[in-house]
């Protein structure tokens, strides 16, 4: 970040407070985004989600996920203020599931969790621009890697 250790641990009293911050702010951006997108279709608001994320807008939360489970599950656990924006941004997108469900845009027999997990599974493997190139893979921006995964995502949780 450009500044030394000394100077960084004057703001944050350890390293897990700092994941924390990290955190609690890529959890706000997103739940602010998710507002920006309510007058959308519940089935554009998922997709939306699957851009959002893909377009690398929670970036330092995958980053901090090469830590390890074992390392990042801890500090989420103990942070009360994580756990209420995680249950928080879980019942706002399984609000958006279940009423496209109700509207039928998304498959009414697929449980909401089922569709959360497929969509952040999705967004979790998706190559980055130096794995397409080393793959020999090449899209044009109409027809990104990361619109086929959106297009995927969405015809398996769209009634045929």
């Amino acid at each position: 970040v450009g500044i030394s250790k000394a100077t960084l641990y004057q703001h944050f009293q350890s390293k897990d407070e700092m994941l924390v911050q990290l955190m609690v702010q890529s959890y706000k951006r997103y739940i602010i985004w998710l507002d920006t997108v309510a007058e959308q279709s519940p089935l554009g608001q998922l997709t939306g989600t699957m851009h959002y994320i893909m377009e690398g807008n929670i970036a330092p939360l995958s980053g901090l996920m090469r830590l390890g489970r074992e390392t990042i599950l801890p500090i989420f656990h103990n942070d009360k203020q994580l756990i209420d924006l995680h249950g928080q941004v879980m019942q706002l997108l399984t609000g958006i599931v279940r009423k496209g469900q109700a509207q039928g845009q998304i498959l009414s027999e697929t449980p909401p969790d089922v569709v959360l997990s497929a969509m952040w599974a999705l967004s979790n493997v998706t190559m980055s621009v130096e794995d397409q190139a080393n793959h020999d893979i090449h899209f044009s921006d109409s027809d990104s890697y990361a619109a086929h995964m959106v297009t995927l995502f969405e015809r398996s949780i769209k009634p045929a």
